[in-house]
């Protein structure tokens, strides 16, 4: 039912839609999870190997804000070194052996120095930190869930899941409205860049003003709408894995205080919103990527246990 929800809003008030959920929804999810993640070492278990991760992480956000001197002279560097930090964290997460360590390392380097070209820049430099984060991963952890508890209600699920992208692009653009002046202004100056790089990948060239009107962008933005609102609607959905009752009152307070002093900077400004929380969004995005690995392993290993 969320994903149908999700899918019947984003089909309507695509890009109404995604600014909404982004403001409304997305400042919980962040505060929510990290501070589920802290509680479980952020699912790494040398100290070492998680003071990495949080170093990366700062080091990350300096690069791709482009933060102070250091952040404008090495932007450029942004993408390797989001591909170094997910590479690295997969290693070490994964090999006790310094041996091992060290092939897989050089083998992570080598790539992120020998890789040239734009590939680089729209994975690892956009779509790691949007879609593949809110879509591919989300899928990836409903998928695992599936395999570990396989029933027919799961399996049309995940059937669904797959299908709702093929229907944003199928269904007639006369079901979405045209967006609001407010729209408008706020998702061109913020998520537009999303549309025409995923557009340019396929060899679709728009312009900036015609991210709401071209009908293939219109598609898109409905996609985009779907992925983040779900990833946050099936974050909230989980109370069995997240266990919300186990959490005190002190960080409770504090986090819904957090959160409602979110929704008063988008509401009063969304451009200010954005800007405050950019950085917390962007933690939470590279603080997940230890469980973004495991969940890859989980889902390989039960296709061992499935094979064998």
């Amino acid at each position: 039912m969320l994903l149908l929800v999700s899918l019947i809003c984003a089909t309507i008030y695509p890009f109404e839609t995604l600014l909404i959920s982004y403001a409304f929804l997305g400042p919980l999810h962040y505060l929510t999870e990290i501070s589920w993640l802290h509680d479980r070492k952020y699912f790494v278990q040398e100290r070492a190997t998680r003071w990495g991760l949080y170093i990366a992480a700062a080091v990350l956000l300096v690069l791709f804000n482009n933060f102070g001197l250091l952040g404008e002279t090495l932007s450029n560097w942004k993408a390797p070194a989001m591909f170094v930090v997910f590479g690295l964290l997969g290693v070490f997460m994964f090999t006790h052996n310094w041996k091992h360590r060290g092939i897989g390392s050089a083998m992570v380097l080598g790539v992120a120095w020998l890789s040239s070209g734009s590939w680089m820049d729209i994975v690892f430099g956009v779509l790691l930190i949007t879609l593949i984060h809110v879509f591919v991963f989300t899928g990836l952890f409903v998928w695992t869930g599936i395999r570990k508890n396989p029933d027919r209600s799961g399996y049309l699920f995940g059937s669904l899941y797959l299908l709702a992208p093929i229907l944003c692009f199928v269904l007639p653009n006369g079901w979405s409205f045209s967006p609001s002046l407010w729209a408008q202004t706020n998702y061109g100056l913020f998520f537009s860049a999303l549309n025409t790089t995923v557009l340019d990948i396929f060899r679709v060239s728009i312009t900036t003003q015609e991210v709401f009107s071209h009908p293939l962008s219109v598609d898109l933005a409905r996609f985009i709408a779907v992925a983040y609102t779900y990833h946050y609607l099936n974050w909230f959905s989980k109370p069995t894995v997240i266990q919300w009752h186990k959490m005190n009152a002190q960080r409770w307070s504090v986090i819904v205080l957090v959160w409602l002093g979110t929704i008063g900077l988008y509401w009063y400004n969304y451009v200010l919103g954005f800007v405050v929380l950019l950085a917390l969004s962007f933690a939470h995005v590279v603080l997940e990527f230890p469980l973004n690995h495991l969940s890859f392993k989980q889902l390989w290993d039960s296709r061992k246990k499935t094979t064998a």
